[in-house]
């Protein structure tokens, strides 16, 4: 398994370019987000949560699948999977990237 990781800060139109620059559509490639607060609060942020709404609507779009969305600090994680906020907003699909024609 190959991973790659790579540092963005918050500038979200980076994130868009770093996701289709690292993560080519291959078979089985998968995404995990992982942000650091280093505030120490696990509480996903109203950006946080903003960002990982549209992450797997762009993963689908490019063929690589967004699994989880990790917020880290010395105090912990907090995973939007095992929260089920990932399954929660894919079922939701308030951002849809398929187009129909």
């Amino acid at each position: 398994m190959k991973s790659q990781v790579s540092g963005i800060g918050s500038q979200v139109p980076s994130v868009f370019y770093l996701i289709h620059k690292l993560c080519p559509a291959k078979a089985g490639g998968k995404l995990i987000l992982v942000y650091n607060h280093p505030s120490g609060e696990l509480r996903p942020s109203p950006g946080d949560i903003d960002i990982t709404e549209r992450m797997p609507a762009i993963g689908k779009f490019i063929q690589v699948p967004v699994i989880d969305h990790l917020i880290t600090s010395e105090k912990g994680f907090f995973s939007f999977k095992d929260e089920e906020q990932i399954d929660k907003i894919e079922t939701e699909k308030r951002y849809d990237l398929t187009f129909s024609g």
